[in-house]
């Protein structure tokens, strides 16, 4: 949310720094005011656009896209020991299941991990790469030995890389697999109907001279 705001030029109004002028002698400032008024409500209106039904209730009885950012920030930017307790506990426990979106558990791992960067608890990079491996499922398994055999482990930016190449192949490699077994199964049906064909045909040149 926070670079959608950015690039349209918006953010300013979002984290306080434009605040709204004031009227001044004769309302002076009135073009400023409605310049700014004009600018706020493009903010909130990305802010309503980026967010869940269930997160707008908790916006609704805000009037500025400052208030509303301070809002979400409250319910879901908490910084204290639980929050804290609450993201390890998700990094920790963040499993990754036979048949699951690879990219998108990967996305859910450091979106925890980018969760506890901005409450300045650092991880250790090793410990980090470990966490990733072991979120993987069993048939991962022989993956996982081959990186933790190695006298470095990568680090979890480049992990994240060589766990999407691996899943990206064996995906390619089951889709060869599948094409081959058709196109074996397509033979074996042909050479089956060539031979019934044979039978056919011979049995009845043999009927006819019994005959």
């Amino acid at each position: 949310m926070q670079a959608v705001l950015i690039k349209c030029d918006l953010w300013d109004y979002t984290n306080g720094v434009k605040v709204k002028p004031e009227p001044g002698e004769d309302n002076q400032n009135v073009a400023d005011i409605n310049e700014w008024i004009k600018n706020d409500q493009k903010a909130k209106s990305e802010m309503i656009l980026s967010i869940s039904s269930t997160e707008l209730r908790q916006i609704k009885n805000c009037v500025t896209s400052r208030e509303m950012w301070c809002k979400l920030e409250e319910c879901y930017q908490s910084k204290g020991p639980a929050r804290k307790a609450t993201l390890l506990k998700n990094l920790i426990l963040c499993k990754m299941s036979d048949g699951d979106d690879v990219r998108s558990h990967l996305n859910n791992f450091f979106a925890s991990v980018d969760k506890l960067v901005e409450m300045n608890v650092d991880i250790n990079p090793d410990l980090l790469a470990i966490l990733m491996l072991y979120s993987l499922p069993p048939n991962f398994d022989n993956f996982r030995c081959a990186i933790e055999s190695r006298d470095n482990l990568p680090t979890p930016e480049a992990l994240r890389i060589k766990i999407i190449e691996e899943s990206d192949a064996r995906k390619g490699n089951s889709r060869e697999n599948s094409s081959g077994a058709m196109i074996a199964n397509k033979s074996g049906q042909r050479e089956y109907k060539k031979k019934l064909t044979c039978n056919k045909v011979y049995n009845g040149k043999h009927s006819k001279t019994t005959e």
